[in-house]
């Protein structure tokens, strides 16, 4: 079975989350498929994996997006042998789906105050709790007034806006199980 085909039933069979789907159709479209779409699954080996690589990080695409496609393929090909079309996984590089991300500079209680101060008073509330509750843009945008208690000092967060590649946005829960909790709003400074 060629691989282009193995790999779009292969995403059509998962229950993936939109944005997870759109970026795997993105990821096989623009990496995997010219590589690998017309090549039988079985005739995929490690050293053809190691040259499509090394190739993608040669011609300049990104680390994170190889490591992403990496990945990818790894899981598909795990599934391949899972489904007995092949005896091993030939996605063998070590650390080649780990994406790196270098440690971000983190902005100073006096450099939060000062962004909240200079935007429109209208996004106060939203820079002063994505950086001291540390609540991602999407739990930011997905509360509700109902969510926010200031009398018990408390933020519940309970869903999650994602906006797809079209421009629509998609509600959603939040990424895990313990993705849904109850936020404590910290004290202003003195």
């Amino acid at each position: 079975m060629p691989f282009g085909a193995y790999a779009a039933a292969w995403i059509r069979e998962r229950e993936l989350i939109a944005t997870t789907r759109q970026l795997y159709g993105s990821l096989l479209r623009h990496h995997l498929e010219p590589a690998f779409g017309a090549v039988n699954v079985a005739e995929i080996s490690p050293p053809l994996v190691r040259r499509w690589r090394a190739d993608k990080l040669a011609a300049g695409t990104g680390p994170t997006t190889v490591a992403k496609a990496y990945a990818l393929l790894r899981a598909m090909m795990g599934t391949a042998v899972a489904d007995q079309m092949i005896r091993r996984n030939p996605c063998t590089i070590k650390g080649a789906g780990t994406v790196h991300t270098p440690e971000r500079p983190t902005a100073t209680v006096r450099e939060v105050y000062d962004l909240a101060d200079a935007i429109q008073s209208r996004y106060r509330a939203l820079v002063l709790m994505a950086d001291f509750l540390g609540l991602r843009w999407g739990e930011l945008v997905g509360l509700h007034r109902r969510d926010v208690d200031l009398e018990h000092g408390s933020v519940r967060v309970r869903r999650a806006v994602a906006e797809l590649f079209n421009g629509r946005q998609e509600i959603k829960a939040p990424k895990s199980a313990a993705g849904k909790r109850t936020v404590a709003i910290p004290p202003a400074p003195r």
